[in-house]
């Protein structure tokens, strides 16, 4: 399922249901809790979360939840499946809420989670659960690398990085997992230019943490240097100095 050139993109199935603990915190916006994930289990796409994996990947969300930055979309962004750059990011247009603490009850991951008042997508979410009592299902979005188990499961494993958990209207959507050959692009960047000089351009920007971060883009696909550097560590470092 996986090996040294590659990363996966999970996006799995939500756990539906009706926010519990509501509270109207103004501005059009709610505060609620919610069932975000379980480990230990095997879900319905056939995937399991080790305890420690999903635990540390959510302590490292710590500092975003602080600063009210740990965002989600409403619904996956799924059409656009061909292009892992969009899925292993969030849109802030799309955002719909915040979430701003967690616990563990046993395997069960419970959030707290504040809707947005400044997206329409904010605004859609809030009224689904003040207005129309909608059950609302999360899902994560992550990266991590899946090996595959003597039961047919697939064990998720690390490097692991959480991008979101977001609130999903509609039971029945899509579930995907993608490989991600990102060594194999960079490699290729390099083979197909015929004076054997990188085509890696870097420049900053701000996304929703208002943090300068970097973006690399080779071949026409783009990668925040953040997301790299947790996947494959000192790998794309070791694969460029080889070339140069």
């Amino acid at each position: 399922m996986n090996n040294n050139n590659t990363i996966d993109l999970f996006v799995e199935q939500p756990i539906i249901q009706v926010p519990e603990g509501v509270k109207d915190v103004g501005n059009g916006k709610v505060r609620f809790n919610a069932i975000l994930q379980v480990a230990d289990e095997v879900n319905a796409n056939k995937r399991r979360y080790p305890l420690p994996l999903l635990k540390a990947g959510l302590e490292a969300k710590r500092p975003d939840m602080e600063r009210g930055m740990f965002y989600g979309e409403l619904d996956h962004p799924l059409e656009h499946l061909d292009k892992p750059p969009r899925i292993a990011n969030v849109y802030f247009k799309n955002a719909c809420h915040t979430i701003n603490d967690y616990h563990f009850d046993g395997p069960t991951v419970r959030g707290v989670l504040t809707t947005l008042a400044a997206t329409e997508a904010g605004r859609t979410l809030s009224k689904l659960i003040t207005l129309d009592n909608a059950p609302i299902g999360f899902s994560v979005r992550a990266l991590g690398q899946g090996q595959p188990q003597p039961d047919g499961s697939i064990l998720v494993g690390p490097p692991f990085t959480i991008i979101a958990y977001d609130a999903v209207t509609k039971p029945s959507h899509k579930a995907a997992m993608i490989q991600m050959p990102i060594q194999q692009a960079l490699r290729e960047s390099f083979e197909n230019n015929p004076n054997n000089q990188p085509k890696l351009l870097t420049e900053s920007i701000s996304p929703l943490s208002g943090k300068k971060q970097h973006v690399v883009c080779f071949n026409g696909k783009c990668f925040l240097l953040e997301h790299i550097d947790k996947i494959l560590g000192n790998k794309i470092r070791d694969l460029i100095e080889s070339y140069l």
